[in-house]
Parts: structure tokens; C-alpha cells; sequence
């Protein structure tokens, strides 16, 4: 259905943000992300399992009339499948465990601490491979969690200008704390990927939802599938105009 659903150049983009598969991305459009420091975004990370999870999980408490207990198990029995089928990485193991643990935290009324949920999904990743706090994926995928400290707050939180101050501050915070992280094993980092990256990381949300609707929507047999299907190559398509930018700079 992606195949139907997006143009062929595009189409190996979402195969590949949505099931891991790579083998049909576009070689010239993943060296070109590599160039501009967003090669990242092609990888299933631990955004993807948390934006697919949390959205289900909401989705279904409206469906369910806020049915806790049951929306909370259908999102959770989804994330261990989604998590087989496209490979039990680090990043995925680690957004799994916390976003379960938030859902049992909403099913007993209790507060979800981050920093609880962070410690036990590390615990039970080093119980399962011991060796696994010593690499690149585990490092990178823990300490840019520590991103979500709370920002300035201001009075109106439901406000157009909060919300788009608490995005750029997620996504400035996230690329400040992983960049040692990255200077020490790569030894460089290219300055204009933090700036792309600002507008890059909190479009992923829109890419991976708007693909999603339209995945649905065709599989429906609805036409609208159509038009929001142009919202994410719209985005794809600035995602490569900021790439080329960077091929000047």
C-alpha cells in the first residue's frame, strides 16, 4: 500500500521511517541526508515508538470512551509487536519499556517519573545484554532522553507560541546533550546540522502521523488519502531543499 499510496521516489522514504526497510531508499537521498547530519531521521528510533504509541494510546482512549485499563493494553501489546517486526534495537527497547511503564502509571493513577522509567528500562536492557551500555546506540539513545527538562514556564500553556517554545527547546536540548556524545566517537560535528535539525525533528511527527492517515485512508479506500499524502512529500521535499542548502554552506 505505500507504494500506491506515495510517489516512487518517496515511497522507500516511508518504508523506511515506518518499517525499517531500507533496501529501497534512495541511495543519493540517504547520502545526502548524511551530508547535512539528519541521516537519523531514516532510522527507527525511539521517536517513532514513542509518537506511534502515544498516538494509538490516545487515539483508542477517545474510541474506548477513556477506557484506561484496556486502551493502555491494546497500545502496549502494539508496541511489543511493532518492536519485533522492525528489530529490538536499543532505542526501541528503551521507548517500549518507558511508554509501558507510562501506561501502567495512567491505569493506577499514579504520577510517571521520567527519570524511574529511564533507570528501569536501562536495568532491564543491561539485564538482557550486559555489554550493551557501552555502545554508541545505548549512550546516545539514553542521554538524549535527558532532553525533556521542563522549560521556562509561562502562564498560558496551551497558547500557538508555548507550544512552539517547547518544541525548540526539546529539539535544541536533545542535539546539546548528545553532542559530546557524538564529538567523541566522530571526533566532528557539522554546525549547520544543529540548525537543521531544529526545523527537522519536530516535523518527523507530522511525517510519520500524516504517512500513517494515509496509509489508512487508501487501505479504506478513502480519496482523501490523496491529499494528505501531498503534506508529507510537502515535507519531504523541504527536508531536501534544506539539504541542498547545506551543500553551499
Amino acid at each position: 500500500k505505500i507504494d500506491e499510496t506515495f510517489e516512487s521516489d518517496r515511497a522507500g522514504f516511508i518504508k523506511a521511517i515506518i518499517l525499517g526497510m531500507r533496501g529501497e531508499l534512495d541511495k543519493g537521498t540517504y547520502k545526502l541526508y548524511q551530508r547535512s547530519g539528519i541521516a537519523h531521521i531514516l532510522a527507527i528510533s525511539g521517536l517513532h515508538v514513542s509518537l506511534f504509541g502515544i498516538g494509538l494510546y490516545k487515539l483508542l482512549r477517545k474510541i474506548l470512551q477513556r477506557s484506561f485499563l484496556l486502551s493502555a493494553s491494546l497500545a502496549s501489546v502494539f508496541l511489543v509487536f511493532y518492536g519485533l517486526l522492525v528489530g529490538d534495537s536499543v532505542s526501541i527497547v528503551r521507548a517500549s519499556t518507558m511508554l509501558i511503564l507510562y501506561f501502567i502509571a495512567e491505569v493506577i493513577g499514579r504520577s510517571y517519573c521520567i527519570i524511574s522509567a529511564l533507570s528501569i528500562s536501562a536495568v532491564t536492557i543491561s539485564l538482557i545484554s550486559p555489554f550493551e551500555p557501552c555502545g554508541l546506540s545505548f549512550q546516545l539513545s539514553f542521554v538524549a532522553v535527558l532532553k525533556r527538562f521542563k522549560p521556562m514556564e509561562k502562564k498560558d500553556k496551551s497558547s500557538c507560541s508555548y507550544r512552539v517554545f517547547k518544541i525548540l527547546v526539546v529539539s535544541i536540548g536533545v542535539q546539546l546533550l548528545t553532542l559530546p556524545v557524538t564529538l567523541y566517537y566522530f571526533y566532528t560535528f557539522p554546525l549547520y546540522a544543529f540548525l537543521i535539525n531544529i526545523l527537522v525533528i519536530p516535523l518527523m511527527s507530522f511525517v510519520l502521523y500524516s504517512s500513517m492517515l494515509s496509509l489508512v485512508l487508501n487501505i479504506l479506500r478513502l480519496i482523501l488519502y490523496k491529499y494528505i499524502s501531498v503534506f508529507t512529500v510537502a515535507i519531504l521535499r523541504f527536508y531536501d531543499f534544506l539539504c541542498i542548502i547545506t551543500k553551499y554552506l
